[in-house]
């Protein structure tokens, strides 16, 4: 029980965000058992799976919230792991270009549906409205703390 709960308040928003993404994490992980692929390695796969065409290295950064640099040792072990394509992008060939390779295309497939499953099991007995209030205030928070980014750029 934490001080907040002892104390009669409810418990601060941004603890429950944190343990819900660890546990959440947690849960897909004992599900993903048997893959040699780590978080850090899943999270580009599913977004360029998401993506649904080649990104380049540094949307792919910002859509995950990393910079470039901490993105490339990953990228190269998915590449070495015969997981992700990269090549010269079409309309800037200085940039690259990541895709899926076909065993990417399906670990990420994979993990989506177990996601997809565990978030099911998690939500269940919730109507959906209340669903669809978390998420606008959980959408509200990313926002508000993606603008107050000192690499955001503002609108403008």
């Amino acid at each position: 029980m934490s001080k907040d709960e002892t104390q009669g308040e409810p418990p601060r928003l941004g603890r429950l965000i944190g343990q819900a993404s660890r546990r959440w994490r947690r849960a897909v992980d004992l599900r993903l058992q048997g893959v040699r692929v780590t978080e850090a390695g899943l999270a580009p796969l599913v977004q360029l799976a998401r993506a649904g065409e080649p990104v380049r290295q540094k949307d792919l950064a910002a859509a995950l919230s990393l910079d470039s640099s901490s993105l490339v040792r990953v990228i190269a072990r998915l590449e070495a792991d015969g997981l992700v394509l990269s090549t010269p992008d079409p309309r800037d060939g200085r940039a690259k270009a990541l895709s899926l390779s076909p065993a990417g295309a399906a670990l990420a497939a994979r993990a989506l549906a177990i996601s997809g499953s565990l978030e099911a099991e998690v939500l269940s007995g919730l109507d959906e409205e209340r669903i669809r209030i978390a998420r606008e205030v959980l959408q509200h928070v990313l926002d508000r703390l993606d603008a107050d980014r000192p690499d955001h750029e503002s609108p403008g």
